[in-house]
This record gives C-alpha cells, structure tokens and sequence, in this order.
C-alpha cells in the first residue's frame, strides 16, 4: 500500500482536465513545513519528466496536491485566478463511509464521477462539472458540508485534492492515495445539481453583542491581558501541535473579554509560550527563532489563519 503508482496519476489528470488547461501542483512537507507549488498546463503536469520528479520528491516524504479546478496561466491560485470550474468537491476527514452513505440517498445529487481514498476512513468526493461560476459552485460546496457535516473550510473554489497514486506521508503508518472511479466520463451541469440562491449582502450578518461602559467597567486591564494571552496561547498550539483547542474555551471565564478583533489577527502569530514560569504574560512570550525560516512563515501562515476562523468563535466576548 505504500508504494507508488506511476499509471494512476497520469489517469487522473487526464480525466479530470481538458487538454487545454492550466492546473496548480502542490508539494508539502509536513516535517519541515517546506511548500513547493508549480502552476503548469496538464499536458506539462502528466508528462514523463515532470512525474518522474513528483516520484522523486514523493519518495523523499513530499505529499503530491492538485487543484480541482483549472487556472489562467501564471503563478497566482488564489480563488481569482480560477478560470474554469472542473469539480464539485465535498471533504470528509472523519467518517468517509458514511458520508458515501449519506450521498446515495440524495436524490437531488447525482452519483460522484470519483471517490478519492487518501488515507483509511478518510475520503474526497468529486463530480465533473461544467459551465458553472465558481461564485455558485461554492456556495453549492457550503451548503453541502453543511447538510452532510463534511469539512467547511474545504469549499473554496481553490481548494487542491491530494493527487491519487502517490504516498500520503501525513499519517503513519504511510499509504498510497488510491481512486474509485464512479462516472468519471459524465460531466453535470448546473441543471444536475442543487441550486442554492445566493445570499443577499448582510442578510446572513449576525451582531455582536452591544459594547456597554459597565461591561469594560468590570473588566480590568489585568484581566483583558490574561484573555489576549490564552487566545495566543490557543492558536499558536494549534498551529504548531495542530492539537484542538477552542479559542472561546481557553479563556476560561466569558467576562474576559479582548479589547478588539483585530488585536487577535495582530497578534495572535507573535509568538509561542516560554515553558515554565514566568511573572509576567511578556516574559512568556518568545517569538520561535530557532525555527527555519521558511517554517517560521508557515507558522506565522498557519496562526494567522487560524485567528481568522476562530474570529467568529470569540465574537461572543470580543470587543
């Protein structure tokens, strides 16, 4: 199970893609926190020298990702530079049986064109689509992570796919990413799948609770210090030791609340806690300098997206 594949990556690609289009190949190494992306046509992507290096760094414990969908040549694979959308892809990390379960019961879904088996238990479902906005076939991905409890942070446009026949180095022990082809040869259109109108700007909005002068009365600056401190203390742990740790439970107390939002996302990738004991929340605080530095920017990455999930996890006492 843990050898590659050298026909299924070449398979893959060559049914999930037109001739014509350009595509995103990401690597990872999640014991340095090293990512190398490559933005190349398919036909460039399925080539003999290029897999023969995807083989090779495979080897060397790099885990081979793909875009789902097609971009507009250049460097960029950010949700803009979407050309043409080729997939609608749903996630399930938990529980890949029953999800496939729960699909073959949706009569308003038409059966997946292939199911990718990244590690046991764990599944990636894709349909091939065509002529639909990127803009609908992400609310579509929402809705449907939603109504199926897949993964919700899996439904951009520009979400990547691990690329089936290599070895997914994430776990222990390895395995190789295999693929279950379905209707690899039907591609649906927007008349096939569920329509989900979009939602009008605001309607969707949930405030705060009101800001009161004896509400930040009550709470000290001490206070209002040690709340700063657990959020940090909380993503940088998740970040770092991807252990789950909500942001809104670390603080203990609900009356301790962070004087603004934005201080979160400020200073939320600052710095990681100092074993021991310290007197005061400063003395605590180190920023990680013996890390490489190309694993400081993944850390710094990873924490500052992570603060911007959990944004809506503390709005209950953020100020």
């Amino acid at each position: 199970m843990g050898a590659i594949d050298p026909d299924t990556p070449v398979r893959f690609l060559r049914t999930a893609f037109e001739a014509n289009d350009a595509i995103g190949v990401l690597l990872k190494h999640y014991g340095s926190g090293h990512v190398v992306q490559r933005m190349v046509p398919v036909t460039t992507a399925a080539s003999a020298r290029f897999q023969a290096w995807l083989r090779h760094m495979n080897a060397r414990a790099w885990n081979v990702y793909v875009t789902v969908n097609a971009y507009r040549p250049g460097r960029s694979r950010a949700r803009e530079a979407v050309s043409t959308v080729r997939h609608l892809f749903l996630e399930e990390d938990r529980d890949g049986p029953a999800l496939l379960a729960a699909l073959s019961t949706r009569p308003d879904l038409p059966p997946a064109s292939y199911v990718l088996h990244s590690s046991p238990g764990r599944v990636h479902v894709l349909w091939r689509v065509r002529d639909i906005p990127p803009s609908r076939i992400e609310r579509l991905q929402k809705q449907l992570a939603r109504e199926l409890s897949t993964d919700r942070a899996a439904t951009s446009c520009a979400q990547t796919t691990r690329l089936p026949g290599f070895v997914n180095h994430k776990r222990q022990p390895v395995v190789r990413v295999e693929i279950e082809y379905l209707r690899g040869r039907d591609v649906y259109s927007g008349v096939d799948l569920p329509d989900v109108p979009p939602i009008e700007k605001g309607a969707s909005h949930v405030a705060p609770p009101p800001i009161t002068s004896r509400r930040l009365a009550d709470v000290s600056s001490e206070q209002r210090h040690f709340s700063r401190v657990s959020i940090r203390r909380s993503l940088a742990s998740k970040a770092i030791c991807g252990r789950s740790a909500s942001a809104a439970g670390s603080c203990g107390d609900s009356r301790w609340p962070i004087t603004r939002r934005s201080r979160l996302l400020r200073h939320g990738t600052r710095g990681v806690i100092r074993p021991g004991r310290g007197r005061t929340w400063r003395g605590r605080l180190r920023t990680p300098g013996n890390m490489a530095p190309n694993s400081k920017v993944v850390f710094y990455k990873a924490a500052h997206a992570y603060a911007r999930i959990q944004i809506s996890r503390v709005r209950d006492f953020a100020y």
